[in-house]
């Protein structure tokens, strides 16, 4: 139900197949604090940390950097978790640190073997 709400007043696709991140791409994702956003890649390959995990901090290198569209906050605490889906619906990376202005998120081509999953 939620997916049909989304895509019929917002025209967007369904999440589909997977693709590289670069920089420029536009991206929009459903997030638990700030529901739908839209924003741009404005960085890849980042090195992102320390970001305060517990048992310590934690440093992530290869990652991608989010920029919310028209000086709009792109996420919040509580939307990691979140797929970054790319305006055309292919899932592009997964959302889990911002610092306010930026969103991090990792590419989900390294998330889904690790997590020994696929995309279905």
């Amino acid at each position: 139900m939620a997916a049909m709400l989304l895509a019929s007043p917002t025209n967007l696709p369904d999440p589909k197949c997977l693709l590289t991140p670069r920089v420029g791409d536009k991206v929009w994702k459903v997030g638990r604090t700030t529901g739908l956003t839209h924003g741009t890649i404005t960085a890849i390959g980042t090195v992102v940390g320390p970001i305060p995990y517990d048992p310590g901090p934690c440093w992530f290198r290869g990652q991608f950097e989010i920029v919310g569209d028209n000086g709009t906050l792109f996420s919040d605490h509580g939307d990691s978790g979140s797929a970054i889906v790319s305006t055309t619906g292919e899932v592009i990376g997964l959302l889990y640190a911002g610092n306010g202005q930026q969103t991090y998120a990792c590419p989900i081509e390294s998330v889904l073997p690790a997590l020994n999953c696929t995309l279905a």
